[in-house]
């Protein structure tokens, strides 16, 4: 099931920078200038990478039942879009297992990317997202976490896409929690858990509200990179805050009990 939620990027960044255990000092206000003209040039390029993954039934080493190998690669679809001003990149995955493309997964993706969150030029000027992705695979479950970036404003949005590997169809986030062994209580009260570890003395996040609203229209599971069991959530930002009453998204390692580092917070 998709998951989409609003978050300033200033915000996200600065939290992830400090991590759950350091600075607990206001981010610094800054915004993202706006600076398009007429588009130049359009290029399309592929990276892979890829992963094996094993799915195995059964409750006991004796027990186990016929195990399932996936050969999973995932190449990067990148278009590059440049102006006056510099380049914007919309990167999206191609998936392929077992060395077929999954078309219709990469439909999906890239439409409702494309649909939700375009990038073009409808006055002469480029306008919308760039967009990256990471992903990551547990057993028979496969995670996208896409993100869209607005090249104009301090925003972005995050969507979660969670796959079956045996039927190549999307999983409900409740789906996802019992794959990762847990139930909806004990997922809410892990989220909880990080959300009071990384923010507890925070003032700029209301940490109380935070939590009350966990629940599934406000969280989403996912894999992370690492192949860990890892949960997106909903931060409220406190009075102390610039961004006061605005939510952000960040995403954790429910297994490390810290922020997921995605590929896109690295600068090169």
């Amino acid at each position: 099931m998709k998951k989409i939620t609003v978050l300033s990027t200033l915000l996200c960044l600065a939290l992830i920078a400090s991590g759950c255990n350091g600075n607990k000092e206001t981010p610094a206000s800054e915004t993202k200038a706006s600076e398009t003209s007429a588009v130049t040039s359009e290029e399309t390029t592929e990276e892979t990478t890829e992963a094996t993954t094993e799915e195995t039934t059964g409750s006991t080493e004796a027990d186990k039942a016929e195990s399932n190998t996936y050969d999973i690669k995932v190449e990067d679809v990148k278009t590059t879009l440049s102006d006056d001003y510099g380049e914007y990149n919309r990167i999206l995955p191609k998936l392929i297992v077992n060395g077929e493309e999954v078309t219709e997964i990469n439909d999906e993706i890239s439409s409702y990317m494309d649909e939700n969150y375009p990038l073009d030029t409808p006055y002469d000027n480029l306008e919308g997202f760039e967009t990256d992705y990471a992903w990551g695979v547990k057993d028979n479950t496969l995670s996208f976490v896409v993100s869209a970036n607005y090249i104009s404003e301090d925003f972005s949005d995050k969507v979660i896409f969670n796959y079956d590997l045996d039927t190549l169809k999307p999983i409900e986030d409740s789906e996802v929690t019992v794959r990762f062994g847990l139930t909806d209580d004990e997922l809410f009260s892990k989220t909880s858990e990080i959300y009071t570890k990384c923010f507890a003395d925070r003032d700029y996040i209301d940490l109380n509200k935070s939590i009350e609203m966990i629940g599934y229209d406000k969280i989403t599971p996912f894999v992370t990179p690492d192949g860990n069991i890892g949960v997106a959530g909903a931060i409220l930002s406190g009075d102390g805050s610039q961004f006061a009453g605005s939510e952000s998204m960040c995403c954790f390692d429910l297994t490390t009990m810290d922020f997921v580092i995605f590929n896109w917070y690295i600068q090169e």
